[in-house]
């Protein structure tokens, strides 16, 4: 079993039938430890809130997931532990703050970072953190 930092296009898909949600759950369901920051929260609401905005999830779902959610089997770190970190690896792979967030993370952990953000990605892998992302079909548990 491995861990593995999880950003919020991996955990969105453990709540959705949508392509790579079984892959996600996978990763949910085989891996010895789990860690996201606690940012990953707030942005999986904001998917609930999409989804609930274009009619495609009834509110009262959308709370029960939010529930679920908090209940899962993932260590969480307050942002800000990794605010200065994820501010410089932005401006060095020229990359979203908010991706670097996770990133940050999983560097300062010593773990691999799954997405299932193929943009993100895709970025990563022609820098020096390379080595610490991993597509989410890609991963061996």
């Amino acid at each position: 079993m491995s861990s593995f930092v999880v950003d919020a296009s991996v955990a969105a898909k453990w709540f959705f039938n949508e392509q790579l949600a079984d892959e996600a759950r996978i990763v949910l369901d085989q891996s010895e430890s789990l860690y996201a920051p606690d940012f990953m929260l707030m942005e999986v609401d904001e998917f609930f809130c999409k989804r609930v905005r274009r009619g495609d999830l009834r509110l009262e779902d959308a709370q029960d997931a939010r529930i679920m959610l908090r209940n899962l089997p993932v260590n969480y770190f307050p942002q800000y532990l990794v605010a200065d970190s994820a501010f410089e690896i932005a401006n060095m792979t020229r990359r979203s703050l908010y991706d670097c967030i996770y990133l940050s993370l999983a560097v300062i952990l010593d773990e691999k970072m799954i997405t299932a953000d193929r943009k993100f990605f895709d970025g990563i892998t022609e820098t020096e953190f390379a080595d610490q992302i991993c597509w989410i079909e890609d991963t061996a548990l």
